[in-house]
């Protein structure tokens, strides 16, 4: 019974007066959310002047926006999809063949779909930076990051080795070699130092 006024109280508190129009019509409707405001039922909105949730009455998705995925206007323009597939980062003792294998099929049937893919296969060798696959190249840690960090790709799949901490997140990522995990707060360490340096 409380729905609608909880709604309403959504639209007053939470909406600009700039934006209730955007809540009117039937288009689909994609919100772009911070980590703060991802919390908030924004589905609840009441659609234009109606008590109705706009997600009962249009198509309606949300977009987490973190600091280290690009803006959709800094996103570089391009015909075409693109995927990045990373297999088997981590090699040595480590090495998973069959991670290999994976990448290898997820992108040729990529390729087949028309994607153009990036393949990355295995570690760096030491001293030549050389994959230990002929003709593609490694999956190399600091590369890597720089890839995901361009905005230049649509997709990633990962295939190797992952470890999940619960209580530290500085101990959940993909695992590369030597040991080194890549994980989300390196990615969002780079960008801030990125932004602060370009000032």
């Amino acid at each position: 019974a409380d729905r609608p006024e909880a709604g309403r109280g959504l639209r007053r508190h939470l909406l600009h007066n700039d934006f209730r129009p955007l809540l009117e019509g039937f288009d689909p409707l994609v919100l772009e959310l911070d980590a703060e405001t991802a919390a908030l039922p924004w589905e609840m909105l009441p659609a234009g002047e109606t008590d109705r949730p706009a997600a009962l009455v249009r198509p309606l998705a949300r977009q987490l926006r973190t600091r280290y995925s690009p803006r959709p206007f800094e996103v570089p323009r391009r015909s075409g999809w693109q995927a990045l597939v990373i297999g088997d980062p981590a090699g040595g003792t480590a090495e998973l063949r069959s991670a290999r294998d994976e990448a290898r099929e997820v992108a040729r049937e990529l390729n087949e779909r028309g994607l153009r893919c990036t393949l990355l296969l295995g570690p760096p060798e030491p001293g030549t930076g050389a994959g230990p696959v002929d003709g593609v190249a490694p999956a190399d840690y600091a590369e890597v990051i720089d890839r995901l960090l361009s905005g230049e790709y649509d997709f990633v799949h990962f295939c190797g080795h992952a470890v999940h901490d619960r209580q530290r997140s500085d101990r959940t990522g993909w695992v590369f070699d030597e040991e080194r995990l890549l994980t989300g707060a390196d990615l969002e360490k780079i960008t801030s130092t990125y932004h602060a340096w370009r000032g």
